[in-house]
């Protein structure tokens, strides 16, 4: 199953939402799943897409606000225009959604 995990923050940001995906992607991988993580980079320094422990990382340029996203700008717009990028997915997981 293509699965997409949406989180604000991810690797190489470490903490406990990120710690999440990443352990659940890593177990989705082993069991056969291609896990794409859809995610911000708000250095605009990062690899805009890379692998990461057999998970496919899309990192979306994003001057972040407290919460992740960008102030003033919706985190559903964000989602459904950076998820075009990703690949058509039969799951959506997004634990830390706006």
């Amino acid at each position: 199953m293509r699965i997409l995990m949406v989180s604000a923050r991810y690797f190489p940001f470490m903490g406990g939402i990120e710690t999440h995906i990443h352990e659940v992607g890593t177990r989705l991988v082993a069991r056969g799943h291609s896990v794409t993580v859809l995610t911000t980079d708000p250095t605009g320094g990062w690899p805009v897409e890379e692998d990461v422990s057999g998970m496919r990382v899309l990192r979306e340029k994003n001057a972040a606000g407290p919460c992740g996203f960008r102030s003033g700008y919706s985190g559903d717009k964000w989602i459904n225009r950076a998820a075009r990028k990703a690949s058509p997915a039969g799951c959506v997981y997004a634990p830390d959604g706006p």
